[in-house]
């Protein structure tokens, strides 16, 4: 990323640091390629619904394992089923998908530094529309 004057809005004031209820003052530019992923997903520029997302403890505390603990290979970041304006993070996928589902998955077991994160994660998304078409063929092929 760029100066932190290219940051997100949600960045250039205080940012969680990815530990469960540390506010901290200085940036995690991991977390900004997160959001940067997250956001430029979405069909809108929806940078407050990553903000809201990281307002939630369960969030926060899945981010930070995925980040800072080696052992810990996937993330998942959807709708929550409650409401189309929240998005939840989560080590395991949901059961079913409301509108999309974005995956980050580690290359091999690490930490994820700045000089790292770029290389190390393949991220993804999979709509639910795409997904509908897909479920003939799989239940012929499955079952």
């Amino acid at each position: 990323l760029g100066p932190p004057h290219s940051a997100p809005p949600c960045l250039l004031d205080k940012t969680f640091i990815l530990r469960p209820l540390i506010i901290m003052e200085e940036r995690d530019d991991r977390l900004a390629w997160l959001e940067a992923k997250v956001v430029s997903s979405l069909k809108k520029n929806q940078t407050d619904l990553f903000k809201k997302m990281l307002a939630k403890e369960d969030s926060r505390t899945s981010i930070s394992e995925f980040l800072d603990m080696s052992d810990v290979r996937h993330l998942y970041v959807f709708f929550a089923i409650s409401g189309a304006d929240s998005m939840v993070a989560s080590l395991t996928p949901p059961t079913s998908i409301t509108k999309k589902l974005l995956y980050f998955i580690k290359r091999s077991a690490c930490e994820i530094t700045l000089d790292n994160v770029g290389s190390e994660i393949i991220s993804g998304d999979i709509a639910k529309a795409s997904l509908k078409p897909r479920l003939p063929l799989c239940s012929v092929v499955y079952n």
